[in-house]
């Protein structure tokens, strides 16, 4: 039983180093940032449009491409709700159902901090 217990222990931290080392976070030189939302065509030209904006603002690495990189999880509210308690849910995520998240102590205010760097709800 006790070399049971080790094999399997064994197989499960391989199995995690392999999951941490090929995230994408781990395969990319800039940082990346998961936007749980729905598969809204309007997501994409978001996403351009961020992307566009970190270019025109100077955000950019050597070679003039964007030193960021917004990556779109069109996943459903369930599985969303799944990863956050699992602790893997998105970076930024929209929906309708966010007192839901507030409940489970997955969401972070960030109004105070939005409106001292100057992008709140009134400028934006």
């Amino acid at each position: 039983m006790k070399k049971l217990f080790v094999f399997l222990l064994t197989i499960l931290i391989a199995a995690s180093v392999y999951t941490y080392l090929t995230s994408a976070s781990q395969r990319t030189d800039v940082p990346v940032i998961s936007w749980k939302s729905d598969p809204n065509p309007q997501r994409y030209e978001q996403i351009d449009m961020y992307h566009k904006f970190l270019q025109k603002n100077g955000v950019v690495k050597p070679d003039g491409s964007p030193r960021g990189q917004l990556v779109l999880d069109t996943a459903s509210n369930q599985s969303t709700l799944i990863q956050a308690v699992s602790g893997m849910a998105g970076d930024i995520f929209d929906c309708y159902a966010v007192r839901d998240y507030a409940a489970m102590g997955v969401g972070v205010d960030i109004t105070e901090q939005a409106n001292r760097n100057g992008y709140g709800l009134d400028t934006t």
